[in-house]
């Protein structure tokens, strides 16, 4: 797979993550969507695993960085950070 083609997956993959992760409104706990949040965790530690796998190819993720602190903060009240 070239770089460029290795890009456009990766951007991709990190936008479908972004719209489909659930965000908190005003800082509430989103308890109704806490196991959506667990499954969805899975998917964001497989795209880290694979920017690092792939960094020399990948533009810098700031995407992933922000679904990541929306991973951490919606994992935390479940004591499940080891997910992501």
């Amino acid at each position: 797979m070239t770089t460029i083609r290795k890009r456009e997956v990766f951007t991709h993959a990190m936008f479908l993550l972004n719209a489909t992760f659930p965000r908190q409104e005003n800082g509430k706990p989103l308890h109704s969507q806490w196991r959506s949040c667990q499954l969805l965790c899975r998917h964001v530690a497989a795209l880290l695993s694979t920017y690092h796998w792939l960094k020399a190819d990948l533009d810098f993720p700031i995407l992933l960085c922000e679904i990541i602190t929306r991973c951490s903060w919606q994992v935390m009240p479940l004591q499940s950070l080891d997910l992501c």
